[in-house]
């Protein structure tokens, strides 16, 4: 802990009297979804999928924007968030006049900060029967017209990096540059995560930047140190059972869908280790059971070998989940940075994915 008088330069907030976030050094939180949904069913809205001397189609509808754009800023890093999909519905003809006004439907899915034509989950279908004329105008679609979504999700994400800029004070870049995006789908999936663990104050015993009041108690380390931590509780909803929320932690294709970690190490029973989005939050299942699962979990932004303990109490009513989750021994400071870390990294995904939003 800093002595009197020598704190980090950049805190520079401390003795402000209009308590501007300077260089964006504190937590903050921008929701782009509303701008998102706007500009990506417009720019999808009458898109031209295909337009050659063999076929023209077009969407005729952009509909069903699903999923939330977060972008947040600590200490003057840029952490994105996002997976989206969103329907299209296009109408075709082969200028051969073998086909004439040909209807069908595209979902585009798996739309994130990084992403690129060959990452989207992209389904595509056609209405009535399947002639071998309906197959050519199909493929034609799936080809060039993927190639066509691809150009306007590109531009989206860049715009959308851009907006974030706006919205949190700085520049597209995120002030500093760490919005940076990855150019290999194997750094890919753990890109956000390591931005908010170093984002996360390795002064364990911080003061919290809100001012809040927190319970704090000291514990012993592993190491034989001790550490103030304190404890938050939540109430989390999700529209499935119990035992289908247990098993996104559970189930191998489960865990590794909602992280797309192809590497993640699952824990599918009491005593068993697991490890997601590469190891940078990892743990072991205290216990697991019908009515609930209990985590020793940790950042790996933590002093070594701590873990916070987070109880989930699961009870099934009114066709949803209702999880209340407790936890305990987490770094004073550190509550809110947990608590987002559980939601982008866990709930928000298992919610998108699997379509548990209540």
């Amino acid at each position: 802990m800093a002595k009197a008088g020598e704190g980090d330069p950049r805190w520079l907030v401390q003795n402000r009297q209009d308590g501007q976030n300077v260089n964006n050094w504190h937590w903050t939180e921008a929701d782009l979804t509303p701008w998102a949904k706007e500009a990506l069913t417009s720019r999808l809205s009458d898109l031209a999928l295909v337009d050659d001397e063999t076929a023209q189609v077009t969407v005729s509808k952009a509909e069903k924007f699903e999923g939330e754009v977060t972008v947040s800023t600590r200490k003057g890093r840029t952490i994105f968030f996002y997976d989206l999909s969103i329907e299209l519905k296009w109408k075709g003809s082969l200028k051969d006049g073998s086909l004439d006004n040909v209807e069908g439907a595209i979902h585009v899915g798996d739309i994130e900060q990084d992403s690129d034509v060959d990452d989207f989950d992209f389904r595509l279908s056609v209405k009535g029967a399947e002639t071998p004329a309906h197959k050519v105008l199909k493929e034609l679609v799936r080809t060039a017209g993927k190639k066509a979504i691809g150009v306007v999700v590109a531009q989206f994400n860049a715009d959308l990096r851009e907006r974030a800029g706006s919205a949190m004070g700085g520049s597209g870049g995120g002030g500093g540059g760490d919005s940076r995006s990855s150019s290999t789908s194997g750094k890919k999936k753990t890109l956000d995560v390591e931005r908010l663990a170093e984002a996360v104050s390795k002064d364990a015993a911080a003061v919290p930047s809100s001012g809040a009041a927190e319970p704090v108690e000291t514990v012993t380390t592993k190491t034989g140190g001790s550490l103030k931590t304190t404890r938050f509780s939540q109430t989390l909803k999700f529209r499935c059972r119990p035992r289908d929320l247990i098993e996104c932690f559970a189930d191998a294709a489960r865990v590794r869908a909602f992280t797309r970690d192809s590497n993640a190490v699952v824990g599918a029973a009491a005593g068993a280790a697991f490890a997601h989005y590469d190891g940078m939050l990892s743990g072991s299942v205290e216990s697991l059971g019908e009515e609930g699962m209990v985590w020793l979990w940790r950042m790996r932004a933590w002093p070594a070998e701590h873990h916070a303990r987070i109880e989930m109490k699961m009870s099934f009513g009114n066709d949803c989940t209702t999880v209340e989750l407790t936890a305990t021994r987490v770094p004073a400071g550190q509550k809110d940075d947990t608590m987002r870390a559980l939601d982008h990294f866990y709930w928000s995904r298992i919610k998108s994915v699997f379509g548990y939003s209540h």
